[in-house]
């Protein structure tokens, strides 16, 4: 009996062990510093354009972006955000934050899975690119582009 306990164990020790994905982290994003103090907390934001998936409806073709977990700096799951409002739509999502640093997990077109550090400052948009293509809609003074390293 206590030989079957222990090979148990062992097994269950093995199991807690296993890494099957492995996960790329990015350098931190974070908008250009903000020019003058607020005296109230203000919102930032954040738009993230993750990997992106094909959806096809008769004669349109959509490409929905995947879906992120945001998380606080201490590892607890901050928000988990759909980026998308339906399999029609093209646009990631902009989500409202506190100000402060965040750590993004995502999809990436080019790494797979990734971990971004973010910053997240009052009033301003920070923007995580991991698409193959440019966004360069977005590419303006203020606004904080990330692109994966190859």
């Amino acid at each position: 009996m206590l030989l079957g306990t222990v090979m148990l164990i062992g097994v269950f020790a093995l199991i807690g062990c296993a890494s099957p994905h492995s996960v790329t982290t990015l350098n931190t994003v974070s908008p250009e510093p903000a020019v003058s103090i607020q005296k109230e907390i203000v919102k930032g934001s954040l738009k993230v354009y993750t990997a992106t998936g094909e959806y096809t409806d008769g004669d349109y073709i959509y490409h929905p972006h995947s879906g992120y977990t945001i998380y606080h700096n201490d590892g607890t799951v901050c928000k988990r955000v759909l980026n998308h409002a339906g399999m029609d739509d093209n646009n990631a999502e902009v989500i409202g934050l506190p100000p402060g640093r965040y750590i993004v997990s995502a999809d990436s077109e080019m790494n797979g899975l990734v971990k971004v550090p973010v910053v997240i400052m009052g009033g301003k948009l920070t923007v995580v690119n991991l698409e193959r293509r440019p966004v360069t809609e977005l590419d303006k003074p203020g606004v904080e582009l990330a692109y994966p390293e190859s």
